[in-house]
């Protein structure tokens, strides 16, 4: 039995009325920001394997499935980079996930893209101490935060590992939408969920345009709605950045997230209209959960590598935990990758009518340092089984 089955029996899995997991990882790292943080994430994690329509990819290329949601986290990049570096020495070939190997030996995470401070990574041989170092690493790094994943420490084996705790606090909170929002999943299906922003013209949306920024719209039509478009929900957030994109979903995450970055560098480019007006209105739905994910496709796999000779990957888990409110974002992800335990085998705006910037279908939700070159998580909203119910 791994650490992450016995974590999970340990806390008995328990799905609270209108919140659903989620496998990341934000904090609390609210600096220069008056607004209480928001109410802790729930401590115990959903089973992805329970989710019948999100979907949990180890790298940014993998492809999408149909009629799913799919969130991506930086942490199992990070703890797969530790291992190839420090352990095998080389790129990592494990028999029968040559695809998925190969995908996440290419993809490699700079830290560079995180703050200092939010994240601690490592690998190495359960001989010399790697168990013990995690510990004690993250006990002074993050007091308090539980380590999870490592479970027993056979000598001969290995154990990588990643954390990322990071957050995002609005300047000032998003007011609650008092109704139900309706929102409408790829497939057709529409579900009542809770949701922030703005209804209608109030004092208060007069302290928008200092805050929103619309990076892209499509073309001015008839209508309140455009076809697509990509906010920037707080502009003054630092050092993170919260992008939501209403566009069409492309094959993978990369390839959507490629599309928007085109979007918002031709915006900029032809001086097209960067505010967020006092008569338009706002809504988001908001998320809350905690989600534990094995990626099973590279769960007992034995490696090729001469250097890792008769060992095998037992474990490879990611531990997300994700809210999104009125207040701000939070983000937490662990990611573990270990052989088996030893019990186991500003240019003027266009003049325009209002527009309703409604995330009511699918889109897609990054977050990023603000001016990296790479998010550090990136999700497809594609249906409400991630979203709060209302």
């Amino acid at each position: 039995m791994n650490a992450a089955t016995l974590y999970r029996r340990g806390h008995r899995l328990t799905r609270t009325a209108g919140a659903l997991g989620l496998c990341l990882l934000l904090s609390a790292a609210f600096l220069g920001c008056s607004q209480p943080a928001p109410p802790p994430i729930p401590p115990t994690p959903e089973n992805s394997a329970e989710l019948s329509s999100t979907a949990i990819v180890p790298t940014l290329d993998t492809p999408l499935p149909e009629n799913k949601s799919a969130l991506w986290c930086c942490t199992f990049q990070m703890a797969w980079d530790e291992l190839k570096t420090d352990v095998v020495k080389e790129p990592i070939r494990l028999g029968g996930a040559e695809e998925v190997a190969e995908r996440l030996n290419k993809n490699e995470f700079s830290p560079g893209n995180l703050t200092e401070g939010s994240y601690y990574k490592t690998a190495g041989y359960n001989r010399d101490g790697v168990h013990d170092r995690i510990r004690q690493e993250m006990n002074r790094r993050f007091p308090g935060e539980p380590v999870i994943g490592l479970g027993d420490n056979p000598p001969n084996g290995f154990t990588a590992f990643a954390f990322l705790k990071v957050g995002l606090a609005f300047d000032r909170s998003y007011p609650d939408n008092p109704d139900a929002f309706r929102f409408k999943s790829s497939d057709g299906t529409e579900t009542a969920v809770r949701s922030m922003g703005y209804l209608k013209e109030t004092q208060e949306t007069e302290r928008l345009p200092r805050r929103v920024s619309v990076l892209y719209c499509a073309p001015w039509g008839k209508g309140r709605t455009p076809e697509s478009f990509v906010l920037d929900l707080d502009n003054n957030s630092k050092p993170n950045q919260l992008l939501l994109a209403a566009v069409e979903r492309q094959a993978t995450l990369q390839k959507t997230l490629a599309a928007v970055e085109e979007k918002v560098a031709d915006n900029r480019r032809l001086k097209r209209e960067t505010v967020f007006y006092p008569n338009d209105r706002l809504l988001v739905p908001c998320m809350k959960g905690h989600l534990d994910h094995h990626f099973n496709e590279l769960e007992d796999k034995y490696f090729l590598n001469p250097e890792m000779n008769g060992l095998f990957i037992g474990t490879a888990f990611q531990s997300i935990a994700f809210q999104l409110d009125g207040t701000g974002v939070q983000l937490k992800s662990t990611a573990v990758i270990k052989d088996k335990d030893k019990d186991e085998g500003k240019d003027k705006p266009d003049v325009r009518e209002p527009k309703d910037f409604y995330f009511n279908r699918p889109f897609l939700l990054i977050m990023k340092k603000r001016d990296a070159k790479e998010p550090f998580f990136v999700m497809w909203v594609d249906n409400a089984e991630l979203l709060e119910k209302r």
